[in-house]
């Protein structure tokens, strides 16, 4: 506001406007007036007889600042003036956008809700702006629509689309001279960012930010992460997302139907904004749960519209298909399929090598089945979603088995696990196989496996696994009363994308290695058991102790339900829309025609839509999209050659992302207008916009010319320099 009183018009002008020089005497004529006058000066300083006794230092300083001073007289005299561009009056149209969803009935960071304050602030520009343009009202959800008056805004919208509210209104107004868009938001946008493409550059957009930057009391879920389907009576682990202002505690809870299936107490620390956790539920018999995750926090909450997200989880049986190659017999391999027993999730089929030429086999289904160890067929090996080595020699897999088993983690998506053991890893000649690439550890040549003794460890990584929940054993921790492990396979550096979820323990040294290690590799995930010796968590413990069992079904449930399916159908959705991707493939994993794949959706009442798929991608997946659908539970059923294959439930609405982010989004709004060149303005400035407008470098304008001789910035300078001479003359004593 200072620089503007001295410069006398605001700085935008400057950078828009053009400087001339209205005096009519030609410019070599100054130049020659300039010279002389300096001439003059300098003589009269250097040779006058006040200033005699003065240093040539002192005497240069007095020339310099009269020579500025002539300088400064000679603009004023030139007559300078700014040449602008101004909207003419009446003759532009500028748009007053207001934002019209449930976000603005928010509390507003002074008295009442941003929607009151909107409609007053509209009104008032409305007012200001009548002798400038013609002003036209619209508001905005999704699009824009006309408006005749503020007191139409109801803040009822269920979504607010800011750029392509933008679009529609450039697109309404194409062949009228439009000055400037206004939006008035809280930048609540619940759609995705548009392009700054997508915004005419010509027009300026001008946006005002309503609602309290942060709130001093507010706890929100930001994230519910739920599996899409769950096996029947099985734990459902789901990781819940918290978004906090500050405070103590907030109590999490999952509903359904209004009854309680689990609840956690969770810390909220100052300095960490956002907070996870995990809830573990049954869940429960086959059919569709409709599930409430709810926050209640202990103290104040400044919105309590953000505190719930619903979530559907479908229960049905479900079955993985997981080999086990074992290449001798041992304990582990015995107590393994023993914790398998009567799985309804993993059916277990292994081979195991009880002497150089016999095998035993169990789960087969019939003589030829894993009769030569791995599958050579593609089909047939990719037909499995896991894959377990234990202690089996590189030399009992031919080449093409080896390129088979990487090819079916890395392209088929299945999972891999290896155990330790006497005949595994650089013992069993792995070392320049395949598999050497996929492990989630850097391999050792030989010696690495033999006895030790150590107990497991869960790490900080692993206790946000589902891998690691054991039962309770008397109140205690389930992992630090297990019994101690009997053997370790010494395990190379860990590869950058490793995790380790279990440690190792050493009993006499306290050396803490890895035990359990998972990597992604491709688009499959491998995993390494470093010890043989689990076993003894059963043989040494209760028979009716659960947590050996639970271990291995749990591990090789998560390992197998990670494998990619060949027939892939997930669901998203939002307000009023949902999103359909499918991926279709057969045995082979190869896409299905895009002509035998057809998808319907079944409305809440029953109605039943098709919906068109196209594809997308290179993957081959097929997309398809339904919109302007009604709150509910929607059915969708995708068909291969007429016959249903997959059925899916989704949930549309429920709960408004309007309320997601109850503070305002000034980094948007500040985008918005920056990227055509508008600007950001608060509601205490607002009222400068009009002002602003009239030099809008839009819509129909008239040349205007601006005088700057009278500027106060020049009398001000010229003042300050005759009193700086007269100063440094009375210090040398010399006036």
């Amino acid at each position: 506001m200072v620089l503007e009183f001295f410069l006398k018009y605001p700085l935008e002008l400057y950078r828009s406007g053009e400087l001339l020089w209205t005096t009519g005497l030609e410019w070599h004529w100054w130049w020659l007036l300039g010279g002389l006058t300096s001439v003059l000066i300098a003589t009269s300083v250097f040779s006058g007889r006040r200033t005699r006794s003065l240093g040539f230092g002192q005497k240069s300083l007095i020339v310099t600042l009269q020579l500025l001073v002539v300088a400064l007289l000679g603009v004023v005299l030139a007559k300078p003036v700014l040449q602008i561009e101004t909207l003419k009056p009446g003759a532009n149209t500028v748009v007053l956008l207001v934002d019209d969803s449930l976000s603005m009935r928010l509390p507003d960071d002074r008295e009442g809700s941003r929607l009151e304050r909107a409609q007053a602030l509209v009104a008032d520009l409305e007012d200001a702006l009548v002798d400038t343009a013609d002003v036209v009202l619209f508001s905005f959800g999704k699009a824009a629509a006309r408006r005749n008056s503020p007191a139409d805004l109801t803040g009822e919208r269920q979504a607010s689309h800011v750029n392509q509210a933008v679009r529609d209104v450039l697109a309404a107004y194409v062949d009228v001279p439009l000055a400037a868009v206004v939006v008035v938001s809280d930048g609540a946008d619940t759609a995705p960012l548009a392009t700054a493409g997508s915004i005419n550059p010509r027009i300026p957009l001008h946006t005002v930010g309503l609602g309290a930057t942060r709130l001093e009391t507010e706890t929100l879920i930001e994230d519910v992460v739920l599996p899409a389907s769950a096996p029947v009576n099985s734990r459902v682990r789901a990781q819940v997302v918290l978004r906090h202002a500050g405070g103590e505690r907030a109590m999490v809870r999952v509903l359904e139907g209004g009854r309680l299936l689990t609840a956690r107490s969770v810390a909220l620390p100052g300095e960490q904004l956002r907070v996870s956790t995990m809830l573990e539920f049954d869940s429960g018999r086959e059919g569709i749960r409709d599930l409430v995750f709810e926050v209640v926090s202990e103290g104040a909450d400044g919105v309590l519209e953000n505190n719930q997200l619903r979530r559907l989880l479908t229960v049905r049986q479900q079955q993985r298909n997981v080999v086990y190659l074992e290449g001798e017999p041992r304990w582990e391999y015995k107590f393994l399929r023993r914790a398998l027993d009567g799985d309804d999730v993993v059916q277990l089929k292994s081979m195991l090598k009880t002497t150089d030429r016999k095998s035993y086999r169990q789960g087969v289904l019939d003589a030829s089945e894993l009769a030569q160890g791995l599958p050579e067929d593609r089909a047939e090996l990719f037909a499995f979603d896991l894959i377990v080595l234990g202690s089996l020699g590189a030399d009992e897999l031919s080449d093409a088995q080896h390129l088979l088993l990487k090819t079916f983690v890395a392209e088929r998506g299945g999972s891999l696990l290896l155990l330790a053991g006497r005949r595994s890893l650089g013992e069993g000649g792995w070392l320049h196989k395949p598999l050497a690439d996929m492990l989630p550890v850097q391999m050792l040549a030989r010696g690495g496996f033999g006895p030790r003794r150590g107990r497991a460890e869960v790490t900080a990584a692993g206790a946000l696994s589902s891998l690691t929940v054991l039962p309770e054993a008397e109140g205690t921790d389930p992992w630090a009363t297990l019994p101690m492990l009997a053997d370790y396979q010494q395990l190379g550096a860990l590869k950058p994308a490793a995790t380790r979820v279990l440690d190792f323990v050493d009993e006499e040294t306290s050396e803490r290695l890895p035990l359990l290690v998972t990597q992604p590799y491709g688009l499959g995930t491998v995993a390494m058991l470093a010890t043989s010796s689990t076993w003894r968590w059963q043989m040494r413990t209760p028979e009716d102790d659960p947590r050996h069992s639970t271990f291995w079904r749990q591990l090789l449930r998560q390992l197998a339900g990670q494998a990619q399916q060949p027939q892939q159908v997930s669901l998203s959705s939002g307000v009023d829309a949902l999103a359909v991707r499918a991926l279709l493939r057969d045995p082979s994993f190869q896409s299905l025609p895009e002509q035998d794949v057809s998808a319907s959706v079944t409305l809440p009442d029953g109605t039943v839509n098709p919906l068109a798929m196209s594809v997308t991608g290179s993957s081959g997946a097929l997309v398809g999209r339904a919109n302007d659908l009604a709150p509910g539970v929607h059915r969708v059923d995708v068909a291969v050659d007429g016959e249903v294959t997959h059925t899916r439930f989704v949930r549309v609405g429920g709960s408004s992302p309007e309320y997601a982010s109850p503070v305002q989004n000034v980094a948007l709004l500040r985008r918005l207008a920056e990227q055509s060149g508008g600007r950001y303005w608060t509601p205490e400035t607002a009222m400068a916009i009009p002002g602003a407008l009239s030099y809008s470098s839009a819509g129909i304008q008239e040349r205007q010319l601006l005088p700057l001789w009278n500027l106060p910035l020049l009398f001000g300078l010229l003042l300050a320099l005759k009193i700086c001479e007269w100063l440094l003359r009375r210090r040398w004593g010399r006036i």
